[in-house]
């Protein structure tokens, strides 16, 4: 399957690492927080999965989803060279069936637009299991002061338009997830937040969601 991220596959980790010194790949790893071994944890747009070795090394087992076949290339050699295995799906992450006991979304979900991102979050919002977790790891949403809004923005903006010159990724503002969830996905609950600060400043977010619906679905296959 031919996606728009094939051609920044090679160096997509090293554009995130030079843009936020580093802090994107740290933000990635907060997840691991809340994962327990023996757990079924999906991550939506994976990418190289840079982060999903650790999580498999805890003892989770791990499904990667992408659109990229280079990406999920990457993310093979990896776990190969880590000598850990992994399920891998090529694919749209939105569509794949199953439930999940954990669902991570790693700057997956700010490709949509605003048009499509309740869609997206309700999507993945049902592939989680009853009382499981979707953790969404990305920009944070507008906080603090006018002046601070200002300055997430502007930092926001470069790999706006970048993505969008590179992938067509479409427009659109700084989401506030646990916003978009009330309206789009309302059985979910925030349980906790992580900053993860970018030369001092808290620009970037984990949340972990708890799914509170109580209707039985699918086991993990």
């Amino acid at each position: 399957m031919n996606s728009s991220y094939d051609c920044v596959a090679p160096f997509y980790d090293l554009l995130g690492s030079l843009y936020s010194c580093g802090a994107i790949a740290k933000s990635k790893k907060e997840h691991l927080r809340w994962l327990k071994s023996g757990q079924c944890v999906f991550y939506a747009g994976a990418g190289t999965a840079e982060e999903c070795i650790e999580a498999a090394a805890l003892g989770t087992r791990v499904i990667l989803c992408d659109k990229s076949g280079n990406m999920l290339t990457a993310a093979r050699q990896r776990f190969e060279a880590a000598g850990l295995s992994a399920s891998y799906h090529e694919g749209d992450a939105l569509a794949l069936s199953g439930s999940f006991d954990v669902v991570v979304a790693p700057y997956f979900l700010n490709v949509f637009g605003s048009d499509h991102i309740g869609h997206a979050l309700a999507s993945l919002a049902a592939q989680v299991k009853p009382g499981g977790s979707l953790i969404v790891v990305d920009f944070r949403g507008p906080a603090g002061s006018t002046t601070f809004r200002l300055f997430q923005r502007l930092y926001y903006l470069l790999p706006q338009l970048l993505f969008r010159f590179l992938t067509k990724n479409p427009w659109h503002e700084l989401y506030d997830y646990p916003k978009l969830a009330r309206s789009a996905a309302p059985d979910l609950v925030v349980r906790e937040r992580a900053c993860t600060r970018v030369l001092g400043f808290p620009l970037l977010e984990t949340i972990c969601f708890e799914n509170k619906a109580r209707s039985l679905r699918k086991e993990c296959e």
